[in-house]
């Protein structure tokens, strides 16, 4: 409804009332001498009949403006103002506000159904980084709590020596879980703030594999766990570093949950340009929860190895490969088995 108070629809109707009846007055003043020159010029044999007064131009012109501004401020003046206002409540944080989208002017339409989006997309970005900063809170302050309450306990100067060194060596433990959820930290944000991957190269994929498998052989003997690696020789263009993390994440995932005197198997195979890596191991099944939120940033599954761990690894894991343009997937039949699928090139 038009509320009659609006001064701007006021003036826009005013406005565009104006120049229409501009239009039909230079219309009425020069039709008898563009009459005259057709006559002369033999267009027309009959003098026109102006037997239209100026007042009906007046009137057709006001009707005309009024209903040209209903269609310009409804269809194009409105929207844009409602859109402007959106912008400006995004500008300070407010990604609740959607617009209606009321304008028949395709490109109209389709800018604010872009915002609209836009607008969903900033909301889900701010649950999660909110999300992100509670668990990252949460996860931090567990072990710095356990350091300054042992590091309290050692200043007793009735503590046994055992005791002693039980402290001690659970404030290291503590310092290198925080030291690597740090890190973690760090290469996950520098990670999700990689849109293009640069220094792509190209390298022997199964190589690196083998190289982290050597590198996991304390682990392994530790657990009485035997590795079947079996791969041909087979070339990847890709970022080595960050494909090395992967395969580092998922292998000392496996070893960590896997029971002991087990195996784990690593398949790599060449199909269809696409490289299939399989990384399967003995372990307790996974519930239907931690299928669904095991990449998710933070989340440990319901184990007890899951206390060594920080949630992280596996996130990072399905970042690398989503800027390979790569997919991984989880199955949970008679044994834990992640495929992952990345291009040659």
């Amino acid at each position: 409804m038009l509320k009659k108070s609006n001064p701007n629809f006021l003036k826009q109707i005013l406005i565009f009332t104006s120049i229409t009846f501009a239009i039909f007055f230079v219309a009425h003043l020069t039709h008898p001498v563009v009459g005259l020159l057709l006559r002369k010029l033999g267009l027309i044999k009959h003098r026109p009949v102006w037997s239209y007064p100026l007042i009906t131009f007046a009137a057709f012109s006001l009707i005309i403006g009024f209903f040209i501004s209903l269609f310009v401020t409804f269809s194009i003046i409105r929207p844009i103002k409602e859109l402007i206002n959106g912008i400006n409540k995004v500008a300070i944080g407010d990604f609740q506000t959607k617009i209606e989208i009321f304008s028949r002017i395709s490109y109209i339409q389709k800018t604010i159904s872009s915002f609209n989006i836009m607008l969903d997309e900033l909301n889900s970005n701010e649950v999660l980084k909110v999300d992100f900063i509670n668990n990252f809170s949460h996860e931090f302050k567990t072990p710095i709590n356990s350091i300054q309450g042992f590091a309290k306990h050692l200043k007793d100067s009735n503590i046994s020596e055992k005791n002693q060194q039980e402290y001690i060596d659970i404030i290291i433990y503590e310092s290198q879980r925080l030291s690597t959820l740090a890190n973690n930290v760090l290469n996950l944000s520098k990670i999700e703030n990689t849109v293009i991957l640069n220094n792509k190269s190209k390298f022997n994929l199964s190589e690196q594999i083998r190289e982290v498998v050597i590198m996991l052989y304390e682990k392994c003997s530790a657990k009485n766990v035997d590795i079947n690696f079996d791969a041909p020789e087979l070339y990847i263009v890709a970022q080595k570093e960050l494909l090395k993390q992967v395969w580092i994440n998922l292998l000392d995932n496996a070893l960590k949950f896997c029971y002991e005197n087990t195996e784990i198997n690593i398949t790599v195979q060449d199909k269809n340009t696409k490289i299939y890596v399989s990384i399967s191991n003995y372990a307790d099944p996974l519930s239907e929860a931690d299928r669904l939120h095991i990449f998710d940033r933070f989340y440990q599954i319901n184990n007890a190895q899951a206390t060594t761990g920080n949630g992280l690894g596996l996130t990072i894991v399905k970042k690398i490969i989503d800027l390979h343009h790569g997919n991984i997937y989880l199955s949970n039949v008679n044994k834990i088995t992640f495929e992952i699928i990345l291009p040659l090139t």
